[in-house]
């Protein structure tokens, strides 16, 4: 079953397909981002959490990759 699109015009007059969902494994991708960039020291009682903020621009380029399709019906490098 092929997935449905959704066609966006963007305020600067591009168009762009978008999918207009993602499947578990796709979301699965850009949770795994954080848990990468994620160090827990200490033990169970008394856990220190460390996370990289570098992950939230990384995060945002995996959904873009996943979600856009094209852009004025361009696949490719966008």
């Amino acid at each position: 079953m092929e997935r449905e699109t959704k066609i966006v015009k963007t305020p600067n007059g591009h168009e762009v397909a978008l999918k207009s969902y993602l499947i578990g494994q796709e979301a699965q991708q850009i949770e795994d981002i954080v848990y990468r960039n994620m160090k827990m020291q200490g033990n169970r009682d008394n856990p220190d959490f460390k996370l990289n903020m570098g992950f939230i621009t990384e995060q945002t380029n995996k959904a873009l990759e996943l979600v856009v399709i094209s852009v004025d019906g361009e696949k490719e490098n966008i």
